[in-house]
């Protein structure tokens, strides 16, 4: 009975962190596509900080985590834009989820 309430528990909690860095994606992505939004390094960093901060707080996986915030960016600019640059959106996501990530193993020793 306790493992089954703990399972539940962790993919409960696993659902709620993806379902938070698929939302912050989103949202990033739809303010990078607004038509008077040019300005790739506020992008990038939010991104970056976005990634982070719910890989720091969820503590595994950040590779999943990474890909959840990064990739509605460049699908959705790939698709209106025809803009295959934005493929450079994995660099600062997968970069925000590791030091998210290490820096909560670091916090844990």
């Amino acid at each position: 009975m306790t493992f089954t309430i703990n399972y539940l528990t962790m993919k409960l909690r696993d659902g709620i962190y993806l379902l938070i860095s698929i939302f912050v994606g989103l949202a990033v992505a739809l303010i990078d596509a607004s038509p008077k939004w040019d300005d790739t390094i506020i992008s990038a960093t939010l991104i970056f900080v976005s990634g982070g901060i719910i890989s720091f707080f969820y503590g595994t996986k950040p590779w999943l985590i990474a890909l959840c915030t990064c990739c509605w960016l460049p699908l959705l600019n790939i698709y209106t834009l025809g803009n295959f640059m934005s493929l450079f959106a994995f660099i600062p996501g997968f970069a925000g989820s590791y030091f998210g990530y290490f820096v909560n193993a670091a916090i844990k020793q």
